[in-house]
């Protein structure tokens, strides 16, 4: 059922993005490709379980006679909001303050992830804000020029590549060691 809440997941989070017709939806989700989220009948299952269940609807608008898949789910709306609410508060400051360079961006950004799923009690909701949270902020940042980008995409290239020829139990001790000199600096202040 793991992998159903998946397919479910993921159909209503690109619903929550926008309207969209069967195919619209079938290819945003590579369904029946190869590395496709899942086969078309099993697509077209989980559309008629969440229809069935009022999570989306189909509608036709007006001046249009596409039958477009509509999401209904208030809880993945509500994350939405929520998640475009912060984001885009923390966009406008980003902005406002002229701040071009990569770490302070991550703070800033990264500090209303904390705020956000820190305050938020229900856990599917929750769940969804993350989701939402961490796209909005991934196009962002492929979106931007900022100084510093191309620096920490290089050192970290780099940090994954000495990283991946470790076994298991070596990379545990790297973090092991990390998190050491981490609460040693932060004994010191």
């Amino acid at each position: 059922m793991v992998v159903g809440n998946f397919i479910e997941m993921k159909i209503k989070l690109s619903l929550a993005e926008k309207k969209m017709t069967y195919s619209e939806l079938r290819d945003y989700l590579n369904i029946g490709k190869k590395k496709g989220l899942c086969s078309e009948p099993t697509f077209a299952k989980y559309l008629r379980k969440l229809e069935q269940e009022g999570k989306i609807t189909r509608r036709v608008f007006s001046g249009d006679y596409n039958v477009y898949y509509v999401l209904v789910d208030k809880k993945v709306l509500i994350a939405e909001y929520i998640a475009k609410n912060i984001f885009y508060e923390e966009i406008y400051t980003i902005f406002r303050d002229k701040i071009n360079k990569m770490s302070e961006i991550a703070k800033i950004l990264g500090f209303g992830k904390i705020l956000l799923l820190g305050m938020i009690d229900d856990e599917q909701i929750r769940g969804y804000v993350n989701y939402i949270y961490d796209n909005l902020v991934l196009n962002f940042i492929r979106s931007q020029d900022v100084e510093g980008r191309e620096e920490i995409k290089r050192e970290l290239a780099s940090k994954i590549e000495s990283l991946e020829v470790l076994e298991a139990d070596e990379i545990e001790s790297e973090i092991e060691k990390m998190e050491e000199e981490f609460y040693k600096k932060f004994e010191e202040l």
